[in-house]
């Protein structure tokens, strides 16, 4: 909304001028009033605040709130059995918060809207019940974002949200649609322990700073397409009970997906890997693809276990001297890697036995064969030490 134009609702315009500010306060008129809460005249704005009652709808569109201001409006909807703030529908869209916002423990019992709200202060909303839509598309918070074990019982929106320093949504529960769409972090991002049982979609997400999904689970799908992640994305722990896509997703720094759970399909095609991927004992039920993934650095599978995954890959090594692959026990019959770079043949490595002794390539056997190229620099390592399947898999990759 242009600050050159008015908002859609009655507002205040305490302070307009003509030629400097012709909108003025662009704050919501308090019922029977034509001024928002911020400019009402004392006596009126007591007599507003002693006339609510804990579950009463609250609109404050536009409104600048100072913390004291609000804090005396989540004063006058405290209920006395939890002394806890309960609101029925509260609509702060475009609201201005220049002090710390604290809404902890606070139950929104009605659709909870901030859409386009400033949060110049910390904004708290730790251990918060939404029991409808909670709806923060694009808000912005200049300060800490705190939603710690925030439950939200329905739909969670922040599509183009902006956290400009911490965003905390550790053990947070998230039993609707969580939608994330092109949000961006450039603090860090702490989502460990959360648990998404509706879809989580961070599409085109974008992460400046550390990403932690530690022990998350998401029970749904769990979408971060053309997510950018340009610190490290952790993901340890995490369980992926739907499909899990990551499709032309970035990983700037390291992506460690050591021990999660994928038990539906998990797919990484197009993905980027700047450095090193780490699925150390991950589990793999359904598909594993990475069809045309990038690992610029390390791609470590040691000790992965691949349940029904037919492929893995195609991938492209690209660290600048081809790629290794190092292996102590293979599955008898399995075709393992794959490689047909620019210019050179195409190269198959398959195993003979059980003998690890038996990878033959070329008719080279060997347990760590390099396949070479034209570039110079240091090769990028594919490992998958105690690769486990349950039954003939393949590894298909690209140099």
């Amino acid at each position: 909304m242009s600050t050159s134009e008015p908002p859609p609702w009655p507002h205040c315009a305490h302070g307009a001028d003509p030629v400097a500010n012709p909108v003025g306060c662009r704050g919501i008129h308090v019922p029977g009033h034509t001024a928002c809460l911020a400019h009402l005249a004392d006596a009126d704005r007591d007599a507003y605040l002693a006339a609510l009652t804990p579950g009463a709808n609250i609109d404050h569109c536009g409104t600048t709130f100072t913390e004291s201001l609000l804090d005396a409006l989540l004063n006058a909807l405290r209920d006395p059995a939890t002394g806890n703030a309960r609101i029925g529908k509260a609509t702060f869209g475009s609201a201005i918060f220049e002090g710390r916002a604290v809404f902890e423990s606070a139950t929104f019992q009605g659709a909870a809207w901030f859409e386009s709200a400033t949060f110049k202060s910390p904004a708290r909303f730790d251990s918060a019940t939404f029991k409808s839509k909670a709806e923060f598309t694009s808000a912005t918070f200049e300060s800490d974002a705190g939603f710690t074990s925030a439950t939200f019982e329905s739909d969670a929106w922040f599509t183009s949200a902006t956290f400009e320093s911490y965003a905390g949504f550790e053990s947070a529960t998230f039993k609707g649609d969580a939608r994330f769409w092109r949000a961006t972090f450039q603090g860090g991002a702490y989502c460990a322990r959360a648990t998404f049982q509706g879809g989580a979609g961070f599409n085109a997400a974008t992460f400046k700073f550390a990403a932690g999904f530690v022990l998350a689970t998401f029970e749904s799908y769990a979408v971060f397409v053309a997510a950018t992640f340009e610190h490290n994305a952790v993901f340890g722990q995490a369980t992926f009970k739907g499909d899990a896509v990551f499709d032309s997703a970035t990983f700037g720094v390291i992506a460690d997906f050591g021990s999660a759970a994928f038990e539906r399909d998990a797919r990484f095609d197009s993905a980027t890997f700047e450095s090193n991927a780490e699925f150390e004992s991950a589990t793999f039920k359904g598909l594993a693809r990475f069809e045309s993934a990038t690992f610029k650095g390390e791609a470590v599978f040691e000790s992965a276990t691949f349940v029904e995954a037919d492929s893995l890959g195609p991938l492209v090594c690209a660290g600048g001297g081809g790629c290794a692959v190092r292996r102590e026990v293979w599955q008898p019959g399995d075709s393992l890697v794959r490689y047909p770079p620019s210019g050179v043949p195409s190269h198959s490595l398959v195993i003979d036995s059980g003998d690890p002794s038996a990878l033959r390539h070329d008719g080279c056997r060997s347990c760590s064969v390099r396949v070479p190229r034209h570039d110079r620099g240091r090769s990028p390592t594919v490992r998958l030490r105690q690769r486990r399947t349950t039954g003939r898999r393949s590894l298909s990759g690209r140099a």
